[in-house]
């Protein structure tokens, strides 16, 4: 197989694992954008956070809502939570940092261990959980409260999961722009 079947295979198999996720994931989005934009406009804050493989996931999210990429609109509060400690996912931050009503987004690759201390503290601060997740059983799962919204990522393969991740946050932000702001005529 030369180098050009390698890379349209992997381009064919991307474009088929995110056309799969869109039923699973639109309405879950929508809802996961209403409810960011609610705790926005109640003047509270978004935080982002992740486990070690998708941490850069939740700091192209939190970067993307303070520095406007593809319209000209005020910078969104969104803090990243993120710890030196290999056990805590951002848990100290949100404890330190988290008020009632704000809305943490987890992003997960699967069971991971530290998130259950951050859920919890989340729980305890009234802070409403959107999980990110390729887990969707068990783990971060069977830990979600009651409002909380599960973004459930399918996919056949760690990559091709990671790009439907950041589709997805992609997606969430121009949801939360239009809201707030409006669409724009790109769209």
């Amino acid at each position: 197989m030369d180098d050009y079947q390698i890379i349209a295979g992997h381009f064919q198999g991307a474009i088929e694992a995110i056309s799969l996720a869109v039923d699973e994931l639109a309405g879950p989005l929508a809802q996961a954008a209403d409810r960011m934009v609610a705790g926005l406009l109640a003047d509270r804050q978004l935080l982002a956070t992740a486990g070690p493989q998708d941490l850069p996931l939740a700091q192209l999210l939190a970067s993307t809502l303070l520095l406007p990429q593809d319209r000209e609109r005020p910078a969104l509060p969104c803090l990243l939570l993120q710890s030196g400690n290999t056990g805590d996912r951002g848990e100290a931050a949100l404890r330190a940092l988290g008020r009632d009503g704000d809305v943490l987004l987890y992003i997960d690759s699967g069971n991971d261990e530290g998130a259950s201390a951050l859920l919890t503290a989340a729980r305890e601060r009234n802070i409403a959980v959107v999980a990110l997740t390729t887990t969707v059983y068990g783990g971060v799962v069977d830990q979600l409260g009651e409002g909380d919204i599960l973004l459930p990522v399918l996919a056949p393969d760690s990559g091709h999961a990671r790009e439907i991740k950041t589709m997805a946050l992609h997606c969430l932000v121009t949801l939360i722009e239009n809201k707030l702001f409006g669409p724009t005529d790109l769209e």
